[in-house]
């Protein structure tokens, strides 16, 4: 299976996606930030990179800009829940982003 690299400074969240590709049967290298992340790039070879963006220090968009750097052919996935209401999406051979798509507002669904 594919070897991910998580990049998530909360530990609840870490761990959640850690349980869940590993039950999948792919495996899990974790960084709890941007620095970490940006290390583990130098050392490792991943399939996907998935990344906060939102972070103390080094955040997601420049641990995106590592990741693509080092790996142009790597996909990466951002996600935030930090009410940033898009994704961004990077597709190999890509410079940059590819688009994005805002959220959903639930509370106008429910009225």
């Amino acid at each position: 299976m594919a070897e991910i690299l998580v990049v998530e400074d909360n530990a609840a969240v870490r761990m959640a996606y850690r349980l869940l590709l590993k039950a999948a049967g792919h495996g899990v290298s974790e960084a709890a930030d941007g620095d970490e992340a940006i290390a583990k790039l130098g050392v490792g070879v991943f399939d996907l990179v998935i990344t906060d963006l939102w972070m103390p220090g080094i955040d997601g968009f420049q641990v995106i800009a590592e990741a693509k750097r080092r790996s142009p052919q790597t996909p990466v996935l951002a996600v935030t829940g930090g009410g940033f209401g898009r994704c961004y999406v990077s597709r190999p051979g890509s410079s940059g982003y590819r688009g994005w798509r805002r959220r959903r507002d639930r509370k106008a669904d429910a009225g």
